[in-house]
């Protein structure tokens, strides 16, 4: 009878031993799943990368429209642009005298109109005033428009001819006593300190359209 009893407790305990090892299984690999389970779900951190300029947000080259038949020149030593006819052939520079240094320039097709300026060490000796000698313009604080140097300082005043022209980089008059002619002038500032005024200059206005003239000074920016 207590062989009995003790081959039933060996039973008992050896039940109990097989349920512990069971539970410690079972538990093992509830606990595994859940810690991978954690590391799938994670979320992975990532690189962003940094925002590059979008070449559609680059300002166009050309912030103006172009009208049919003109071109657009531009001096970057001067720092400046403007419109003219195209049928005017090519901006060519030309000798302006022999007393110093100028950017003065010729359209190869169409005499009649000048443009450029003196240099700022450009010695003026006595001659004719031309239409290409203004070194720019300034507005006193009245608002009367006056002409300058080369060097800045003020020249004298402007006729009651001359507009200011919208933008403020230039004057001009469609219509002023040139010795014995009637020309159309224009001078504009510059962004140089070697030439400081641009000049658009048509001694004869008889032989320039008004309007084509007022378009190209109305076209002139600085770069």
């Amino acid at each position: 009878m207590k062989t009995n009893q003790n081959g039933f407790s060996a039973l008992i305990v050896i039940l109990i031993l097989i349920i512990i090892g069971l539970l410690g299984v079972g538990g093992w690999y509830f606990w595994s799943n859940q810690e991978d389970e954690q590391e799938t779900t994670e979320p992975v951190a990532t690189e962003q990368p940094e925002d590059s300029p979008s070449e559609s947000s680059e300002p166009a080259e050309d912030t103006q429209l172009i009208p049919d038949g003109w071109v657009r020149y531009s001096n970057t030593e001067i720092g400046i642009t403007f419109l003219y006819p195209q049928d005017w052939g090519e901006v060519v520079r030309a000798e302006f005298d022999d007393q110093g240094n100028s950017d003065y320039f010729g359209f190869s097709e169409f005499d009649p109109v000048s443009v450029g300026g003196l240099q700022a060490d450009y010695e003026v000796k006595p001659r004719g005033g031309t239409l290409i000698d203004p070194g720019g313009f300034s507005v006193a604080a009245d608002g009367a428009i006056q002409f300058q140097n080369r060097d800045g300082s003020v020249a004298g005043p402007a006729s009651s001819e001359y507009t200011l022209v919208d933008g403020d980089n230039c004057i001009m008059a469609l219509g002023t006593q040139f010795f014995d002619t009637l020309a159309y002038h224009a001078t504009c500032n510059t962004p140089s300190d070697v030439t400081p005024g641009f000049n658009f200059a048509a001694q004869d206005s008889s032989l320039v359209d008004v309007a084509v003239f007022e378009q190209m000074v109305e076209s002139y920016e600085v770069l």
